[in-house]
């Protein structure tokens, strides 16, 4: 025994790839002859040291295993230090599973600590698996073991699983406590389920459970996605009533609503306030503030870099949120170079780049007209190794058709098809309507029927869509066929698709019908003398013609003028629009005189006389002591 010790203690203090391979042997030795006790367990742990320090963590984890299997155990302190010496995660979860595996009685801290290290590693089965080790071990369950994993469930969004945990922990403990409310609260959240996080509050509540701070900001950071303000504002008032005192998260949650608000100078305020207050801003409270600035038009690209660049003066380390909204805020800011910078600086810290970070550029490029470019930018993402969402898809196909470039919304269909994604109704109605555009109608039938066929329902806009296209054609059979399947299907129709029939009905001869279809707009809350079928009201032919001739003047002035000019633009645009509202006070004033000239609605024609009733406040500003005929 003296001799084994003195060639062990002789072999660590000569540590090379020789010296391993003796170590190595020596031990499957010791373990093939069964020589228990052979070593003190100090020499042990050195053994294992050296070996991790050489690095073959395999042979680390089976000497653990066979020297167990000798009734040695390896003491907390010299596992952590084997530990260590583990250059990567898979290293350290093949020693600690060996020790659990090969010891259950082993220190619950080692199964903690390997539960967390899956779960940190997404791995959640492996973490069930260790949990269920543990239970079956005979050991009393441990609380924290469980709100490891239903706190990683529910950051997954894998609702169900962390239900089932949370049922099983409270037969061993009783009712959940607040953290575990937490937990489940940011699961609903994530996945959008209002009535759930409805339900769960509200049974926290009836358990006698007081909200905490994190709950509270959790529910405020919810009804804000929701935009819904009224309710976070209650939460809001609740937390402040009882003193709760604010954090960095409660503050980004304020600064998020100022957002929502377009005050870029209110968020900003807000964050100088959690400064004054001594609360160390986080990169959340960074995220808020860049998203609340990107909304204001009025904040120019370079604006936004400067924050960004406060961000890393404050030592804080940007996650693909912030990337994301950068792209974003610079995408509607035109500025498609600083977008380029974005992505470099991404690739340079390790940061994956999602579907989201190319949407925003995508989607900025089709709305500016420039499809060549979307396209592109699409297929730098698929050269990346990025698959496309349905949603990429959706706003590619949708800003191809809006701007009459069918190729490209043929093209990316197709290539969605070839990537096994099933189309929504969004991409079906875009493609129908790309189709309808172009003049193709029997290709757009064709493209309805794929679509019931697979199973996806189409919606009033696909149907409108298929009404203007044989309301173009004069194809009233086809056109009075699309309506009825579209009231068959009890699909409501908006005001575009009356307007169409009417078009259709008016073109086609069949003008008797339309006091049927009017009967029908009733139905549905409309009124048929209204000119709002067509989402406008009756303001006269000198308002319609001012309003199109400055949009098309705008228009001109944006192709033309650089992006960093954005507000001369808009304060140009204002001086456009008050003469369109001067316009049309000029033909209210017109339209005056002649009714104190004539004191009769007789002359005038069905749609003048619903004109005038129509704005009637407007022109009893006009009005002086003379009383008007209706």
């Amino acid at each position: 025994m003296d001799h084994m010790e003195l060639l062990l203690n002789l072999l660590c203090d000569n540590p090379d790839n020789k010296t391993f391979e003796l170590l190595d042997q020596v031990m499957k030795d010791v373990y093939l002859f069964r020589k228990r006790n052979l070593i003190k367990p100090i020499l042990y742990a050195r053994v294992l040291k050296l070996s991790a320090q050489l690095g073959n963590f395999k042979i680390v984890s089976d000497i653990i295993r066979q020297m167990t299997t000798l009734g040695y155990y390896i003491e907390r302190p010299h596992v952590t230090e084997v530990v260590k010496q583990c250059v990567d995660a898979e290293s350290a979860y093949r020693i600690l599973d060996a020790i659990i595996v090969s010891h259950f009685e082993a220190d619950c801290e080692w199964y903690h600590t390997l539960i967390q290290a899956y779960c940190e590693n997404e791995d959640i089965v492996s973490a069930l698996e260790v949990l269920r080790l543990y239970n079956l071990s005979g050991q009393r369950p441990r609380i924290k073991f469980y709100s490891t994993i239903i706190h990683k469930l529910a950051k997954k969004g894998e609702m169900e699983l962390a239900e089932t945990l949370v049922n099983e922990m409270t037969e061993y403990f009783g009712p959940p406590n607040d953290s575990m409310f937490n937990s489940l609260i940011v699961g609903y959240s994530k996945k959008n389920d209002t009535d759930m996080v409805f339900k769960t509050y509200q049974k926290m509540l009836n358990m006698g459970i007081e909200p905490t701070k994190d709950i509270y900001t959790t529910l405020i950071f919810f009804h804000l996605r929701r935009k819904d303000i009224h309710e976070a504002s209650i939460l809001y008032k609740q937390m402040t009533e009882k003193g709760i005192e604010h954090d960095s998260y409660l503050f980004a949650a304020l600064i998020y609503l100022r957002g929502i608000l377009d005050d870029s100078e209110g968020a900003r305020k807000t964050y100088d306030k959690m400064k004054a207050a001594g609360v160390i801003p986080n990169t959340v409270s960074f995220n808020q503030l860049i998203y609340s600035h990107a909304r204001d038009k009025k904040i120019s690209a370079p604006q936004i870099e400067a924050l960004y660049l406060e961000m890393l003066a404050e030592k804080l380390e940007p996650n693909h949120y912030t990337f994301e909204l950068l792209i974003d805020a610079m995408s509607k800011r035109h500025a498609f170079a600083k977008i380029c910078e974005v992505f470099n600086e991404m690739s340079q810290k390790n940061i994956p780049i999602t579907d989201v970070a190319y949407n925003s550029p995508i989607r900025h490029h089709g709305l500016a007209g420039n499809m060549e470019l979307a396209w592109k930018f699409f297929n730098r993402m698929i050269s990346a190794g990025i698959e496309p969402s349905m949603y990429i898809y959706t706003s590619i196909i949708s800003l191809a058709t809006a701007s009459s470039d069918f190729a490209i919304a043929i093209k990316a269909f197709k290539d969605l098809l070839a990537r096994g994604l099933t189309p929504n109704v969004h991409v079906y109605s875009a493609l129908i309507t790309a189709l309808v555009k172009s003049g193709n109608t029997k290709k757009a039938i064709e493209m309805l029927n794929h679509m019931v066929n697979h199973g996806v329902s189409p919606n009033h806009i696909t149907f409108t869509s298929l009404i203007q296209g044989f309301a173009n054609k004069r194809n009233y059979e086809k056109g009075k066929e699309m309506y009825e399947l579209m009231k068959k299907s009890n699909i409501i129709p908006d005001r575009f698709t009356f307007y169409h029939l009417e078009k259709l009905y008016k073109t086609t001869g069949h003008v008797e019908e339309i006091k049927e279809l009017h009967e029908d707009m009733k139905k549905y809350g409309m009124d048929p003398r209204s000119r709002e079928r067509i989402l406008i009201k009756g303001k006269g032919s000198f308002y319609w013609r001012s309003r199109i001739l400055i949009k098309r003047r705008i228009e001109r002035q944006k192709a033309n003028i650089n992006p960093e000019e954005q507000y001369a633009i808009k304060k140009r645009q204002r001086k456009l629009w008050k003469r369109r509202n001067r316009i049309r006070e000029a033909a209210l004033q017109r339209l005056y005189s002649k009714l104190q000239s004539s004191q009769s609605l007789e002359p005038y024609s069905i749609w003048k006389k619903n004109y005038i009733q129509e704005n009637y406040e407007d022109l009893q500003r006009y009005k002086k002591a003379e009383t008007f005929p209706f």
